[in-house]
């Protein structure tokens, strides 16, 4: 499997690195309160859920469907020793993360995860709402190789074309090792 600073910047790049979740608001103060369906906990956990359920299946399904269009993510993370702070929009990021889903797979990588429990945080309009949770990753190769890392991912979420909408993603590399 390769050990490489790229390939593990990649990695955790991917960023879906089921995008474990929150730790405080983040983004744009919510517009004003407008009758119609909220976000609920359980419209977030059900996203969440199925991301989990995905990253194992080393799919982007359910990512791809909630990136609102203006999603803005930031990816803080160690390599070669330093610490990196990478930001994308939706489609460099989507395509960064394709590219190491294929990576996975011509490589015959196994991923494992343990997430923690997510700390889903709904604003008092409904229209906003924060998670947050840290996830413990296992990426094993054919050689039996094994490479392990912690993330600790907080989204945003909105309530958009009648659904729950990703519209911030930050995600912190808490993996002791990576630091120098």
């Amino acid at each position: 499997m390769p050990q490489s600073a790229a390939f593990r910047h990649r990695l955790l790049a991917l960023g879906f690195v089921v995008l474990s979740l929150l730790s405080g608001g983040v983004g744009a103060a919510p517009p004003a309160a407008t009758p119609g369906p909220r976000l609920t906990e359980a419209a977030v956990r059900a996203v969440l859920d199925s991301m989990e359920e995905d990253a194992r299946r080393l799919s982007l399904a359910t990512l791809e469907q909630a990136l609102a269009p203006d999603v803005e993510i930031r990816v803080r993370t160690w390599a070669s020793g330093s610490l990196q702070d990478l930001r994308f929009d939706r489609e460099t990021y989507l395509t960064s993360a394709r590219a190491a889903l294929n990576d996975l797979r011509s490589e015959g990588v196994t991923y494992s995860s343990v997430p923690g429990a997510p700390d889903i945080r709904i604003a008092p309009d409904g229209l906003t709402a924060i998670a947050s949770r840290t996830t413990a990753e296992q990426y094993r190769g054919r050689d039996g190789r094994v490479m392990s890392s912690a993330n600790l991912s907080t989204l945003q979420f909105v309530w958009r074309d009648g659904r729950p909408m990703i519209r911030v993603i930050a995600q912190d590399d808490q993996t002791p090792e990576a630091a120098p």
